[in-house]
């Protein structure tokens, strides 16, 4: 067992462009999410890619976040232009995607997989149904940037 707050293991390839990561619930991948619109998945043990997926077209908008459904068959990701898009972990594939009002700072699966939270630009919150892709909630009344 490693001691706590010991560093394992540092990202030296393209950190600086890193903006969101998660960790699978088996704890075997690691999803990146870049500041040009790039997700990569990496085997957790190996910190090498098995998957790269462009979530927009390269350059034009920020990963703000990626979030992995709870039996890791799907990766959310959230662009800071709103787009929430749900992929397929083992080809890339996406699935889904869902518009919001305003830039994603984060995703995040309810623990049975069925709803997905976006924390928004614009001080919202919202709760979407995953197998409909229908808007079930906007929480709102934040004072400032919901980040996720």
């Amino acid at each position: 067992m490693c001691p706590p707050g010991r560093k394992l293991h540092s990202l030296d390839r393209d950190a600086h462009n890193i903006n969101t990561m998660a960790f699978s619930s088996d704890g075997r991948t690691v999803a990146e999410g870049t500041f040009d619109g790039i997700i990569k998945l990496l085997d957790a043990s190996t910190h090498q890619p098995v998957l790269t997926i462009s979530a927009f077209p390269q350059g034009t908008q920020n990963v703000g976040g990626v979030a992995f459904s709870p039996d890791g068959k799907t990766l959310a990701s959230g662009l800071s232009n709103g787009t929430i898009n749900l992929w397929d972990v083992s080809t890339g594939q996406k699935l889904s995607a869902f518009a919001a009002s305003t830039g994603i700072t984060g995703v995040a699966f309810s623990p049975d997989g069925k709803i997905l939270a976006s924390a928004l630009y614009d001080k919202t919150i919202t709760l979407w149904d995953v197998s409909s892709g229908k808007l079930l909630k906007a929480l709102s009344g934040h004072t400032g940037v919901v980040w996720g």
